[in-house]
């Protein structure tokens, strides 16, 4: 057989065959095969001899691309968990030299048949390693065997001497068989021209293989570039592709960074161990070629016109060796995905400009809106006050003109009980100017705010002669509770004027016995103020439309008094600019409850 270009084979045989073996294959030429053996007590099964059986195994699995064991099967076996490792099927190592049926004669004429490998260790192997004393050996021998005939080899020398000392220690006679190691090279040719047609199968089914999945990457890139084209986003884009990378590679990540305009953003896939650094650094050197190899990666780039646009990173592939044949690929798609981004740049750069118009005619429609809902609101509440103003200035005119024209007439208790009427109509006609001017600033947004830190006592103290004096002439009970070092951020005058209203409408709906608990507390980093009265109490409805401007009404209190409502809103206006907030619980006939909840810090 001709010595031929191949790759690198290991044989593992018995170290009793190992002369044999060598011997053969370098008759058949073959000096490209690597022949390694190991140690084995024939017929014993030990944990020395499987110890350096898997030494010797290691030992050529390390040198060669394929190896093969060549031991008959009560040697050696099958190699646990590797399928290159295949044990000769023969039952004893004699078939290795001659034909089986000669064997079989042999056997039938009550021969002992050994091997010149075999003989020369046959005291170590009868006596120590079978355990056979002397006598027992030669009555186990002479049992079954009537003459020892030696299949000799001519690799051993002076193996005569050998046989001549183990025929006389059983007193048996003994014959040589001549056989040389032509049968062993027969039985060797085949096996290796065996093990060459089935790499070269191998290697011929592995290039269809390659072939087959080449065309079936084709097939999902064509499959996959009608997509790409009827897609107007850069974001579906990439993502496909980012799909397509995965399929096929099967890496651990994709991660893709996008530049446009001298600008870059990462877009998907960082893990948290992802080396932005080094793939930034990576990206610099790159501007000149699609695909550069990192590790057990790369990076594919895809620019326009010179103009660089996406890179993925493809991380950790689970079969790094195949980057090179994905290459002709990633080219063509290069191509493709090239001229789909820039174009979907330019259909957005279009849906910007679209979307900014839309947007600024949505925006002064808005205003527009907002403007008209304004004006009708404030046409509303301005007839509201007319209304709530006429009241009281026909009161004052009314009795003004009484005491004008008739003032002779009257008794001094009609005068003062005229001049009393006239006086409440002007408190409270100023009363209500001064909540309008306030709300007026507030929408012009003209109020001065001046946050500090005080004392909710001295903010309760403030209003406090004044509320308990109006409480006192109706009869009603007004209490204040707040722990004397509790203190509150905001503006000392708003949150005066917030509590003056609340607690002036509580002392308006309540009759004469009845109570009204003002409170201050902290909860989860606010200061809460708690208005809680037995009065009248509210509808849903009236809940609804406490503090809107355009369904504010006037209120009559249960001694007469009268309102517009907006001194509420002006409360609500104030705690808007405190960032705080106002919460209202209230039931017909069983009072309300109103919360102000004012925050630890006001942030812009």
């Amino acid at each position: 057989m001709s010595t031929q270009s191949n790759p690198k084979l290991g044989l593992l045989v018995c170290s009793k065959l190992r002369l044999e073996f060598k011997t053969a294959l370098a008759n058949l030429g073959r000096n490209d095969i690597l022949l390694e053996s190991y140690e084995k007590a024939c017929g014993v099964d030990n944990p020395r001899s499987r110890e350096h059986q898997s030494k010797a195994l290691e030992k050529l699995r390390a040198k060669v691309e394929e190896l093969k064991v060549l031991s008959p099967f009560p040697c050696f076996g099958k190699c646990a968990g590797d399928e290159t490792c295949l044990a000769w099927k023969d039952y004893t190592c004699l078939e290795f030299y001659i034909p089986q049926p000669l064997l079989d004669q042999l056997m039938r004429d009550g021969a002992y048949i050994t091997t010149p490998g075999w003989l020369v260790s046959w005291k170590k192997t009868v006596l120590e390693q079978w355990g056979f004393p002397e006598n027992e050996a030669k009555d186990f021998f002479r049992e079954f065997a009537k003459k020892i005939v030696l299949l000799d080899t001519k690799v051993h020398p002076d193996i005569i001497s050998h046989l001549e000392e183990f025929a006389g220690f059983l007193a048996l006679p003994f014959e040589v068989l001549d056989v040389g190691t032509s049968y062993l090279e027969l039985r060797l040719d085949k096996f290796l021209n065996d093990w060459i047609k089935g790499r070269e199968a191998k290697s011929t089914q592995l290039k269809i293989k390659n072939q087959q999945l080449q065309i079936a990457n084709l097939s999902m890139l064509y499959d996959l570039i009608p997509q790409l084209a009827e897609s107007e986003s850069e974001s579906l884009i990439i993502e496909k592709t980012r799909d397509l990378l995965q399929m096929f590679f099967a890496p651990k990540e994709v991660v893709c960074y996008r530049t446009q305009d001298g600008v870059g953003q990462l877009v998907g896939g960082k893990s948290d161990d992802f080396d932005f650094e080094s793939f930034l650094n990576r990206i610099k050197e790159q501007r000149n070629h699609e695909v550069d190899v990192v590790g057990d990666g790369f990076i594919y780039h895809v620019s326009y016109q010179e103009h660089s646009l996406v890179y993925f990173a493809v991380q950790e592939l689970a079969f790094p060796g195949n980057i090179r044949d994905y290459l002709e690929v990633l080219s063509l798609l290069s191509n493709y995905l090239s001229l789909f981004i820039a174009r979907a740049r330019e259909h957005d750069r279009g849906l910007d400009l679209q979307n900014e118009i839309l947007e600024r005619d949505k925006s002064i429609i808005k205003k527009n809106e907002e403007l008209a809902e304004a004006v009708n609101t404030k046409d509303k509440f301005f007839s509201i006050l007319a209304h709530d103003l006429r009241s009281p200035f026909n009161a004052m005119l009314g009795f003004s003109e009484l005491l004008q024209e008739d003032y002779a007439n009257l008794t001094d208790n009609e005068r003062l009980e005229y001049i009393g009427i006239v006086s409440e109509s002007l408190k409270g006609s100023f009363a209500l100017l001064n909540d309008l001017l306030e709300w007026s600033r507030a929408q012009r947004g003209a109020l001065t705010f001046k946050p500090k830190v005080s004392l909710l006592q001295n903010i309760f103290n403030a209003s406090k002669e004044e509320l308990d004096k109006v409480a006192i002439q109706k009869g009603v009970n007004l209490t204040f509770n707040t722990a004397d070092d509790l203190e509150i951020y905001g503006d000392f005058n708003m949150m005066r004027t917030i509590l003056r209203n609340i607690i002036s409408n509580a002392i308006k709906f309540c009759s004469s016995g009845q109570n009204i608990h003002v409170k201050g507390y902290s909860k989860e980093g606010n200061q809460v103020i708690s208005i809680k009265d037995e009065g009248v109490g509210m509808s849903s409805q009236q809940l609804d439309s406490l503090f809107n401007v355009a369904q504010t009404k006037s209120t009559i209190g249960t001694s007469g008094e009268k309102g517009s409502g907006l001194g509420l809103i002006l409360c609500k206006e104030f705690m808007d600019v405190h960032k705080g907030e106002i919460q209202v619980s209230s039931q017909e006939g069983q009072g309300s409850e109103f919360l102000l909840f004012f925050p630890g810090s006001i942030s812009s």
